[in-house]
């Protein structure tokens, strides 16, 4: 009985988690000699010690390689014409309903202080923000 139930979670070699954990392995791999190279690199330009890259020092995301560095989301457009909208006509003060923190509330922060309504929680104290 266990060993069927092993068997369906963990599949075939071609289309189990085995065939995911390997060729993922592969890619860690890869990614991991990619790192070290790049980090010899680095260590043999750097002429200053206290700038030298120690292993004890480094925790290496390896998967950042194949992933995008972001997108322009669904309101990254809206959010970006309406923040210069506000930064061009300089108001003392900005009431915010219901925008994302990361999102619109970001860009407006780095020019001005927001107050921010919202029935979601913020768990999080912010410098700038104001929760009404």
């Amino acid at each position: 009985m266990v060993k069927l139930e092993k068997r369906k979670m963990y599949g075939d070699a071609k289309t189990g988690i085995k065939a995911i954990l390997h060729s993922f392995s592969a890619d860690m791999r890869a990614n991991r000699k990619r790192f070290l190279e790049h980090m010899e690199e680095y260590n043999s330009m750097n002429r200053r010690e206290g700038f030298r890259i120690k292993p004890e020092h480094i925790y290496p995301i390896l998967t950042d390689w194949s992933k995008e560095a972001g997108g322009a989301g669904a309101y990254f457009f809206q959010d970006l014409w309406a923040a210069k909208k506000i930064f061009q006509n300089r108001p003392q003060r900005h009431f915010d309903i219901g925008s994302r923190l990361d999102g619109f509330i970001l860009s407006l922060l780095s020019f001005m202080e927001v107050t921010m309504i919202d029935i979601r929680p913020l768990t999080q104290q912010i410098e700038l923000i104001w929760r009404a």
